[in-house]
């Protein structure tokens, strides 16, 4: 006698989402802007190519992204936008020729109070990007670039603090807490100039 199990499809994974730690909390990171990208690296392979971008001998290629904070809650929330405690990083996580180092800059010695931004239900506020960099003010700035033809997926994380503080964290005195978003990958194009 032969017994058949007709087996369940497995269901493909959704599109990847943005995530908050701590987990849940109503706002979400998403990049947005131009997807395809030309690569001109002048003659130069990729080692030589990253070489020049690292020593400033050729400009990073410019690009033109906007990371978008978006309330998805029902009630509004405060964030800091700007500030020594706050830092905005975006990054390539994956590709065929990424490469990322430090750069040194003037570090600022002073301490910047937090810029309060408040976000309705629904609302949003966004920070341009001409090239791939970091906002960190009390640190060197860390860079990204891609070195050859290919797909890459590019990352935001914003590292702020929200007030109401997320539940189950203790707020400061101020009412705010640590926040940190991860955007869901955004997949770029790269192609070679011909």
């Amino acid at each position: 006698m032969a017994c058949g199990v007709a087996a369940a499809p497995i269901p493909k994974p959704g599109p990847a989402k943005s995530t908050t730690d701590p987990a849940g909390f109503p706002l979400a990171l998403e990049i947005a802007g131009e997807a395809e990208y030309v690569l001109d690296r002048g003659g130069r392979t990729a080692g030589e190519y990253r070489k020049a971008v690292e020593d400033g001998r050729v400009a990073s290629p410019p690009t033109h992204f906007r990371v978008v904070v978006r309330n998805t809650g029902d009630q509004d929330i405060k964030i800091w936008t700007e500030g020594t405690s706050v830092t905005r990083m975006l990054f390539l996580k994956d590709g065929p020729g990424v490469a990322q180092w430090n750069q040194s800059v003037a570090v600022n010695a002073v301490l910047n109070f937090p810029t309060e931004t408040s976000l309705g239900p629904g609302k949003t506020v966004e920070f341009k990007y001409t090239s791939i960099t970091n906002l960190i003010e009390t640190t060197p700035s860390s860079r990204s670039v891609w070195t050859e033809p290919g797909e890459y997926e590019l990352v935001a994380r914003f590292w702020t603090a929200a007030n109401p503080a997320p539940k189950g964290v203790a707020a400061s005195p101020n009412g705010f807490a640590s926040v940190v978003l991860t955007s869901a990958p955004f997949k770029i194009k790269v192609v070679e100039k011909k």
